[in-house]
């Protein structure tokens, strides 16, 4: 069962190179800048545990709706702002 939720959080955009060599662009939200609770224990366990595989940072893409993987190492044309958003989880 997911949660709706709407908060005014910081957002970023960004293109980078995934690990097949695709362009990716996504908008998301840091999960350093999501409210203190929103996230469960064993899901901050789970976001470290990808993270340590992944290597990139794992951030909530709003477009997609979940966590995912971005690389900050590949990163291009990044932009931040300040929005209103809803967020599933």
């Amino acid at each position: 069962m997911s949660n709706n939720t709407t908060i005014t959080t910081q957002t970023y955009r960004g293109t980078f190179v995934k690990v097949n060599g695709q362009k990716r662009s996504m908008r998301f939200v840091r999960i350093s800048d999501l409210p203190d609770g929103m996230i469960s224990e064993s899901a901050h366990k789970h976001i470290q545990h990808l993270q340590g595989l992944h290597g990139s940072e794992i951030v909530y893409d709003l477009d997609k709706q979940g966590f995912r993987a971005y690389n900050w190492n590949t990163s291009s044309a990044s932009s931040n702002a300040q929005e209103t958003v809803s967020i599933s989880l």
